[in-house]
This record gives C-alpha cells, sequence and structure tokens, in this order.
C-alpha cells in the first residue's frame, strides 16, 4: 500500500486486521479518494484483531465518512470517502 496521499482508491482486505493501520489507510487516499474495506469478522488466531475492531478504527478517523455498508455473519464490507459524503448522483452531476 502506498502512503503518499495520492490514490483514489485503495482496497482493504486482510492486511488491515494483519498489518496496517486505519490511520495508513487514510493517509494513502488523496482528499476525494474512495475507501473499500471487507474484512472477515470471526477471530483468526494469527490475526491480532478482528474485521469488525479494523471497522471500528475506520469510523473513528478524521476525514473518512461512511457511504455504503454490507454486513452479514461472517463479513463486513464497507465503503468510505476521504471528504464529505456525497450520493454517486451527486458525484456524477446528477444530483
Amino acid at each position: 500500500m502506498t502512503t503518499r496521499g495520492d490514490d483514489r482508491v485503495v482496497v482493504e482486505t486482510a492486511s488491515g486486521v494483519v498489518v496496517y493501520p486505519a490511520r495508513v489507510a487514510v493517509t494513502a487516499l488523496r482528499p476525494d479518494g474512495t475507501l473499500l474495506a471487507a474484512h472477515w469478522r470471526h477471530p483468526v488466531p494469527e490475526y491480532p484483531r478482528t474485521g469488525d475492531d479494523v471497522h471500528e478504527a475506520l469510523a473513528h478517523q478524521p476525514g473518512l465518512n461512511r457511504i455504503a455498508e454490507h454486513r452479514e455473519a461472517d463479513f463486513l464490507a464497507e465503503v468510505y470517502l476521504h471528504g464529505p459524503p456525497v450520493s454517486v448522483a451527486q458525484a456524477t452531476g446528477l444530483a
């Protein structure tokens, strides 16, 4: 993962559980970038934290705004914008 702040889209999966703190994901994004975080929700002995822990940390990062969420018993997927929350219609000039 780059940390220069020039990525439009960052996809975070198991790496968020194992390696990258939430602030690194935010640092990698452009000011208008999108973060897709998808994680397994059950404990895994080799991982220091659960996917729910990672998503909780992301939810508290300054400048990140959750715009979509899909939650199941086994996994959680969320989409965050780095900057003000806007809908797809707003972002494409349709609203």
